[in-house]
């Protein structure tokens, strides 16, 4: 290959693989932590992707008779990374038991295309309205619905392969009573044009059956949650995305590996007991933030203010260390996330500048060292 043609591929490869466009209807359903089979909801977006990779949504979140609620949502996709984060941001419609409750979502979710079939998987945190009070979190799992256009290319198809059989089969009738070795071969032919008909016909049921909610909803449940057991495999493509996903391992959270954890301080103590308060840094501007500790979430999208976020850790001969990660979930007014962090180990009492942004986490490791007898 001739370096001019080389670097034209290269530029076609990047450009196809810049082009990815999340645009579209994507379908599944979310599975709150607990018990899977009770804890499900159908969920659907309708996504809009601009050129600059930021995302306006319209979310419907359903559960039979007993739920709908309508919001709207704004995120953003990274092309390079393919991570995916979409947030709710109020409701516009609501209809639910007196049992149950609304929370807005924030989904943290990774692009895969598995088999020709376009997947967003991944967690997501939820809160009530006001944000005061956390609602859970648990497993997400979408795919995006075939457009109208691939339907009907689908059926452009199969009617272009359909009205090929039938040509061939007149000039195969016409040839036949003098030419047997050749009504042979086209009979051979015939055989290869009714595998194409068939897969054709196969991936526009396959393609119809996506838009039916419940049958995908069913798919997703069992293809996200190590709670459920299959019944029973199918031939489906839904199946087989099914069983591509199950084996795949459960992933960190999205915001802990699709940004930059940055070391702001290595603290060490001596005491077994250590606690920290968290305080917007100047003006009050509606920054919030998620707390981690250990990998493992502590605080979910808190409004930081005069009022301290209060957090208290323990150590033993086990549990050495606290890593405590803080997340940006957003940049108030005045960007960047500034937060002033209080430090206390009965001892000393030290402060700190701490600033987290939508690519940096603002990291913290709190080591134990049991102090030396004399």
């Amino acid at each position: 290959m001739t370096r001019p043609t080389l670097l034209l591929f290269l530029c076609i490869f990047f450009t196809q693989l810049s082009a990815q466009n999340l645009t579209g209807k994507w379908q599944g359903s979310f599975i709150a932590n607990g018990d899977a089979l009770i804890n499900n909801f159908t969920y659907e977006l309708v996504i809009k992707e601009n050129a600059s990779h930021q995302i306006t949504a319209q979310t419907i979140t359903k559960k039979g008779d007993q739920f709908y609620a309508s919001a709207f949502a704004i995120g953003s996709h990274s092309q390079r990374t393919q991570l995916v984060q979409i947030n709710e941001t109020s409701f516009d419609q609501l209809k639910i038991a007196n049992e149950l409750e609304a929370c807005l979502m924030s989904n943290f979710l990774t692009y895969k295309n598995v088999d020709g079939h376009e997947i967003l998987e991944g967690t997501y945190m939820s809160s009530v309205v006001d944000g005061k009070r956390n609602c859970g979190s648990g497993k997400v799992f979408l795919e995006k619905a075939p457009s109208l256009l691939s339907y009907k290319n689908n059926k452009t198809e199969k009617k272009n392969i359909d009205t090929q059989k039938t040509k061939l089969a007149m000039t195969q009738n016409v040839q036949s009573k003098n030419k047997p070795s050749t009504a042979l071969i086209r009979k051979l032919n015939m055989t290869d044009l009714n595998k194409n008909a068939s897969n054709s016909t196969t991936k526009l049921i396959a393609s119809a059956e996506k838009n039916n909610t419940r049958t995908t909803v069913n798919s997703i449940i069992e293809a996200t949650t190590d709670e459920v057991i299959a019944e029973s495999e199918t031939t489906s493509a839904s199946s087989t995305t099914q069983n591509t996903m199950r084996n795949q391992p459960i992933n960190l959270p999205w915001v802990l590996v699709g940004r930059e954890n940055k070391l702001v301080q290595r603290i060490i103590t001596n005491n077994k007991q250590i606690s920290i308060d968290l305080f917007d840094n100047g003006t009050i501007d509606n920054d919030t933030i998620i707390v981690f500790d250990n990998k493992k979430l502590l605080v979910n999208k808190k409004r930081l203010s005069y009022k301290s976020i209060h957090l208290e850790f323990d150590f033993t001969e086990n549990m050495r260390e606290h890593e405590v990660i803080i997340v940006a979930h957003n940049m108030g007014t005045v960007p960047p996330n500034t937060a002033l962090l209080l430090y206390k180990d009965g001892k000393s009492r030290q402060e700190y500048f701490i600033t987290s942004t939508n690519k940096i986490n603002a990291k913290i490791l709190f080591v134990y060292e049991p102090p030396i007898l004399d």
